[in-house]
């Protein structure tokens, strides 16, 4: 089950609403802007090494839909359809987290 890197989120569905992971972009240049948008939050044992490192094993790192503003995606229609399946959000190409940040300081030093 995938654990957002952030927040500790681990489960996709909520009673006040659905949640989502989103793996790192396999994109070098959007990787570093994911990085550097969330690297002084993440909480242990997630270093900025241990997401590099990552991602050639089966422990990919994510980031839950809690840290993307409204306007980085959309709700995927297939989710109606297959939930539990399929992300209920579907990010755009320019998507980085960028919110709600402010009560998971873990790391500050990294």
């Amino acid at each position: 089950m995938p654990t957002c890197v952030v927040c500790n989120n681990n489960s996709r569905n909520r009673k006040d609403k659905p949640i989502s992971f989103h793996r790192f972009p396999p994109s070098e240049e959007k990787r570093q802007e994911w990085i550097v948008a969330v690297k002084s939050h993440l909480r242990q044992p997630w270093t900025v090494e241990k997401i590099l490192g990552s991602f050639s094993t089966n422990n990919p790192p994510f980031v839950c839909s809690e840290h993307f503003s409204s306007n980085c995606c959309a709700d995927n229609l297939k989710a109606r359809f297959v939930p539990y399946k399929v992300a209920d959000k579907v990010l755009f190409g320019n998507a980085v987290p960028t919110v709600n940040f402010s009560n998971y300081r873990y790391n500050n030093n990294r």
